[in-house]
């Protein structure tokens, strides 16, 4: 089976890829620093079949950590992940658009499970967030 790195410095966030992505069957490395991948990456040579990459990261950001990889081309499928929109400038050139809708359509249902995991987090927080003004309203 498929191994995927995850490189996010949210423990929770990072625990709940992992859950996500071993329940589909997926080898997951976690990883809280893009340095502590890049070596078990390069020392150690614990390759990977997708990268998935937090750009706010303590240290290296992600989208360093995607320029360093590239720049010596190593050719593994990077998924950026971000809540602030105005990055996208930045991971388009860090990862190579024309590259980047190959490696996601080789691991479509990677992404599948994710966006829709992602939505019902999403909507649950939505439900809560509706819950605790209405609490506060009228609790």
């Amino acid at each position: 089976m498929a191994v995927i790195a995850v490189v996010e410095d949210d423990i929770s966030i990072g625990n709940l890829l992992k859950r996500i992505l071993s329940a589909e069957g997926f080898t997951v490395r976690l990883y809280l620093t893009a340095e502590n991948f890049l070596n078990d990456f390069f020392e150690y040579e614990r390759k990977c079949d997708l990268l998935i990459l937090d750009i706010m990261l303590p240290g290296m950001d992600g989208v360093m950590a995607c320029r360093f990889l590239r720049e010596r081309e190593v050719d593994i499928p990077i998924l950026m992940l971000t809540a602030l929109s105005e990055e996208e400038d930045e991971v388009e050139e860090a990862n190579k658009a024309e590259k980047l809708q190959s490696d996601l359509d080789e691991h479509r249902s990677v992404i599948e499970t994710l966006r829709g995991k992602l939505n019902e987090v999403n909507l649950l927080n939505a439900k809560l967030l509706f819950t605790n003004k209405l609490f506060r309203k009228y609790g």
